[in-house]
């Protein structure tokens, strides 16, 4: 059976949420009034490591912090080694596209010349 929630040791939103809150003295009470849920369901979703995207985005309104930028921020450290090897990759592809093409070309023109003759 496949694990449900979230899978990536590294991240964990309800933790960025709880430093936001306490960056800007955001007390549970006044966070759990903003978002209109009761203390409990709020402490609830703040000690998750995941929680589904529209929290983040009320979550983010209610804190007045754009959460959504942090994330980013931490999918593209965790990504860039794989576009970097992916763009590598592409460029090697690319070269042997116009490398492969030229040869085409000459084919062709040798085939014209011994159709010619």
């Amino acid at each position: 059976m496949k694990k449900k929630g979230n899978t990536v040791k590294s991240l964990d939103v309800g933790k960025l949420v709880r430093n936001v809150m306490f960056e800007k003295g955001m007390t549970k009470a006044r966070l759990a009034r903003a978002t209109q849920r009761t203390g409990p369901v709020l402490k609830r979703i703040i000690f998750s490591s995941s929680f589904q995207t529209y929290l983040v985005w009320e979550l983010s309104v209610a804190l007045g912090y754009n959460f959504f930028t942090d994330l980013a921020q931490q999918l593209d450290a965790a990504t860039q080694g794989k576009l970097e090897a992916q763009a590598t990759e592409l460029d090697s592809l690319k070269q042997e596209y116009a490398h492969l093409k030229e040869e085409r070309d000459y084919l062709r023109k040798a085939v014209d010349l011994l159709s010619k003759g």
